[in-house]
């Protein structure tokens, strides 16, 4: 392993230790976004532990495995940096359980996506 890769992939495992650290500080407090930050953190954490795996797995399969399984992070990215905003800013009041199903739509689609597509080569051509 050159020394770049060795530093990218340090700096990786400080971006996932750091995510995880920010999701236990945010566990315990009590303020608005706290929840939505947490779950962001998480997903951070996750999309960095999961491409440091893909960087150092030694075959092939094994990489496609952690690139289709980084879309558990990066899917709900996007979802929890909205309901983050949207509670921090004080309109917590529209995240009823129906926006939130309405809002988990499009990550679901995209992982499915990912999924799916890893097995009929769709995106990944063979």
């Amino acid at each position: 392993m050159s020394a770049w890769v060795f530093l990218f992939c340090l700096a990786t495992l400080i971006a996932a230790i750091t995510s995880l650290g920010l999701a236990v500080i945010g566990w315990r407090r009590s303020v608005p976004g706290a929840n939505s930050f947490v779950l962001l953190c998480l997903s951070s954490a996750t999309w960095s532990l999961c491409y440091l795996f893909e960087i150092l797995s030694p075959t092939l399969d094994v990489k496609l495995f952690w690139f289709q399984a980084r879309y558990l992070g990066t899917a709900g990215l996007t979802l929890f940096l909205f309901t983050f905003v949207v509670a921090y800013v004080g309109w917590d009041q529209w995240l009823n359980r129906r926006a939130w199903l309405l809002l988990g739509i499009k990550p679901l689609v995209v992982l499915l996506l990912a999924w799916y597509s890893g097995q009929t080569n769709l995106r990944l051509g063979k």
